[in-house]
C-alpha cells in the first residue's frame, strides 16, 4: 500500500515531464466514517450541556437565590396569608426538585432531519405559571402569578454549552484518527 500521497516523475513523449500523484484514502475515509458513528451518539453532550450544567447548576443556583442576581417580585401579603414565609418558589421543594433532575423532571431527545435536541424541564402543572417572564393568571383568572422565570438561558449560558459540546466535538475528532495541527 503507497503512503498518501505518493509521487512519481517520469519523462513523457517528446521531453516532457509527466507527474503521477496517487493518494491512498483509505484511512480518511475509516477516520470520517468512525467519525460520523460517534457523532451520532449526541446524546452525551446534550445531556452533560442540558442536564448536568443547566438544571443541576444554573437552575439550582437561580432556586438557591432569592435575592441579588435573580430580581423576582417578592411575595404579596395574601401569599404570605395563605402560605406562611418561605423562600420564593420553595414551598414544598417540588418545583426545584423537578426543575433540578429531580423528581417530576423529564428530558425528551429529538433527531430530526440530522439535527439533534433536547427538551427538558419540569412536568408539574404549575411549574410553566411560575416561569412566565411578565407572570401568568392561575385557576380562576383573578390572581396573578408575578413572573419568576427559572429557565430562561442567557448568553452566557448558551456560550457554555456551546464549548460543552466543542470539547465533546474535539474528543470525538482525535479519537477517529483526527489531530489538531
Amino acid at each position: 500500500m503507497l503512503a498518501p500521497p505518493f509521487a512519481s516523475v517520469g519523462t513523457g513523449v517528446g521531453g516532457s515531464t509527466a507527474i503521477q500523484v496517487k493518494v491512498d484514502f483509505r484511512n480518511i475515509y475509516r477516520s470520517f466514517k468512525t467519525l460520523e458513528r460517534k457523532m451520532g451518539q449526541m446524546r452525551v453532550p446534550l445531556k452533560q450541556a442540558a442536564v448536568d450544567y443547566m438544571t443541576k447548576k444554573v437552575i439550582k443556583q437561580r432556586f438557591q437565590q432569592s435575592k441579588g442576581v435573580v430580581s423576582w417580585k417578592q411575595h404579596s401579603s395574601e401569599t404570605i396569608k395563605r402560605h406562611g414565609s418561605h423562600r420564593l418558589l420553595i414551598l414544598s421543594g417540588k418545583l426545584k426538585e423537578s426543575a433540578t433532575g429531580g423528581s417530576g423532571f423529564f428530558i425528551n431527545y429529538h433527531t430530526y432531519r440530522g439535527v439533534h435536541s433536547a427538551h427538558f424541564g419540569s412536568s408539574l402543572d404549575y411549574a410553566v405559571a411560575h416561569d412566565q417572564p411578565r407572570g401568568t393568571y392561575f385557576d380562576t383568572g383573578k390572581s396573578q402569578i408575578p413572573g419568576r422565570p427559572w429557565s430562561n438561558v442567557t448568553q452566557e449560558n448558551a456560550n457554555k454549552m456551546r464549548d460543552i459540546f466543542m470539547k465533546w466535538t474535539q474528543k470525538k475528532m482525535n479519537e477517529s484518527g483526527f489531530r489538531r495541527m
